[in-house]
């Protein structure tokens, strides 16, 4: 699951953002890896003895933003490595604002993570096939509509999205 993009892209901002910089998880990861006295060969040894290794190599990708395609499995046990909150971790890798994180668990999206997060790995796993259709689905609309135009949904004829006139 492209966890990036499908959540800080895709959904409407539920509150108007302040003007400072928002840490992003390159950032973070940082800030964490200082703050708890951690290598990152340490976060790839904690990360195996937890079974889902991280490799050193990936982990100074992320924090070089040269990694893509993190999945919530791999921040999950990056936030388990580093002993940090995995909700955060989460939050952050979205581009959300840890202090927006009640907001967000409010919205649709947020309790549909909340439940997934309560599944078994094997569960969640089958799960991101259908958050990256869902993923598609919207990309698709974007690209048809652009961003600038409000998109509504009409249920009466089977969910057919068109653009808001």
């Amino acid at each position: 699951m492209k966890i990036l993009s499908l959540l800080s892209d895709k959904i409407p901002r539920m509150m108007p953002r302040p003007e400072k910089k928002q840490e992003d998880l390159a950032d973070y990861l940082r800030r964490a890896l200082k703050e708890k006295g951690l290598t990152t060969q340490e976060v790839q040894n904690r990360s195996e003895r937890l079974g889902n290794k991280i490799a050193q190599s990936y982990l100074s990708k992320i924090i070089s933003r040269k990694a893509g395609n993190l999945t919530i499995d791999k921040l999950r046990v990056l936030a388990d490595a580093i002993g940090c909150s995995r909700r955060e971790i989460i939050l952050v890798a979205a581009g959300e604002e840890t202090g927006d994180s009640v907001d967000f668990l409010k919205s649709t999206l947020g309790r549909i993570w909340l439940k997934i997060e309560k599944l078994p790995a094997h569960r969640r796993e089958k799960m991101q096939t259908n958050i990256e259709m869902l993923e598609q689905y919207v990309d698709s609309q974007l690209a048809h509509f652009g961003t600038g135009e409000e998109i509504e949904s009409n249920p009466s004829n089977g969910g057919e999205v068109r653009a808001a006139k």
